[in-house]
């Protein structure tokens, strides 16, 4: 319970953090005391959150709860060390593909470009945290993402689907100057 009560890290664009248990495993009859147990958390970091931050916010959390016992802290497994989490990313409003990207959208909608950050993890984090080049999320309009009744408007794809011609256009010309 302490560890979420931790004081998150505030960051002016992504907001903060949060800190979710998502499985707790430990027991053993009722009202008895386990030997051992565990517990998961997801943990969404913004920038300044590293893994030395984390290990601290747990041990601080430990001491908070007045901790008898001793406790051991992991982090998911990951194919290579630099592939370790999601880390989270800001891109530049004066970078020159953002403005080629938000010149497109105006040329495409006859819109300007809502540039907006929110919490949510997926591969946009590790090219816009590793590669550190200017990474978008950018799509059609709709609703109950990752629900059996997803969907988007149909015209608003084409218009997707021109925006990102209309931006490729316009980095290959670009690339030529």
């Amino acid at each position: 319970i302490e560890l979420e009560k931790s004081e998150l890290k505030p960051h002016d664009r992504l907001g903060k953090g949060s800190i979710c248990v998502i499985e707790m495993a430990g027991g053993g009859a009722p009202l008895s005391v386990p030997d051992q147990a565990q517990f998961s958390v997801f943990r969404h970091v913004v920038i300044g959150e590293s893994r030395k931050y984390l290990r601290e916010e747990v041990k601080k959390a430990a001491e908070k709860a007045d901790l008898k016992a001793s406790y051991t802290l992991s982090f998911r497994d990951a194919p290579h060390p630099d592939n370790a989490g999601f880390m989270p990313y800001v891109t530049s409003d004066i970078d020159p593909m953002t403005e080629l990207i938000k010149d497109s959208i105006k040329r495409v909608t006859g819109k300007e470009a809502n540039i907006a950050y929110f919490c949510s993890v997926g591969d946009f984090n590790y090219l816009g945290s590793r590669l550190k080049t200017p990474t978008y999320l950018f799509g059609p309009i709709g609703e109950n993402y990752h629900a059996a009744d997803e969907y988007v408007e149909i015209d608003s794809v084409v218009k997707t689907a021109g925006v990102i011609y209309d931006y490729l256009v316009e980095v290959l010309k670009a690339g030529r100057e």
